[in-house]
């Protein structure tokens, strides 16, 4: 593996930078402000954990079709499972085109990858065919998924209305009537063939991600 800086974080860390430099002060402050509660609230600790076991589910892929926990259990491969917010979110588009260039080294490593967001199936398939995913995106509506795992926040008022008019990110339209003022916050877990989380990271600062790279490193030693 490579020795200088994880590539997808370095890129995380640049449009991180190009964000803030863009962002006038009462923008970035009520966004900073809403990334310190959420890390007081303590969501990231309630969340599933290690040594957690995760509840089936279906959901369905970007082709309508629906998948089940249960069968990708029955691959008998670990599961590399992330939580993003949507394909409006830069951090999370650096994200899965980083989980596709180390898409390789994770199935030579046993591992079934799959991204879930809150998203509308229409949305999903979007997102993998802007960034040529070869993995599943799957569409958690209404977030069910995400609270099983702890994940979900409720934007306040000043927050949404940043979203919805500055932003011009209207979650109504990415993610139907279901989850408009609510989103899962980042996560990725690694999960055993029997349904148990063996590595779980997960970052109120949405800008911070686990990195594929380091995500394989993991893997390695499985």
């Amino acid at each position: 593996m490579p020795t200088q800086a994880l590539l997808t974080t370095s890129e995380l860390n640049e449009i991180n930078h190009k964000v803030i430099s863009s962002l006038d002060e009462l923008t970035l402050k009520t966004l900073q402000k809403n990334t310190e509660e959420l890390i007081k609230s303590k969501i990231a600790e309630q969340a599933l954990k290690e040594g957690d076991k995760v509840k089936n589910f279906a959901l369905t892929n970007s082709k309508n079709e629906e998948i089940k926990f249960t069968d990708l259990l029955s691959k008998n491969k670990p599961i590399v499972m992330t939580f993003y917010r949507g394909n409006w979110c830069p951090y999370c588009n650096a994200e899965l085109r980083g989980f596709q260039r180390e898409l390789p080294e994770m199935k030579a490593l046993g591992a079934e990858v799959i991204a879930i967001s809150p998203q509308k199936p229409v949305m999903s398939l979007e997102m993998q065919e802007q960034h040529q995913l070869d993995f599943d995106v799957l569409s958690d509506v209404g977030n069910l998924v995400a609270k099983d795992f702890g994940l979900v926040f409720k934007l306040d008022a000043e927050l949404l209305d940043l979203y919805n008019n500055k932003f011009q990110v209207k979650l109504c339209e990415y993610n139907g009537n279901e989850a408009v003022d609510e989103l899962p916050i980042p996560a990725t877990y690694i999960i055993s063939e029997e349904g148990e989380i063996l590595k779980a990271s997960i970052n109120p600062d949405y800008s911070k991600r686990f990195d594929p790279e380091a995500i394989v490193e993991f893997l390695e030693t499985l």
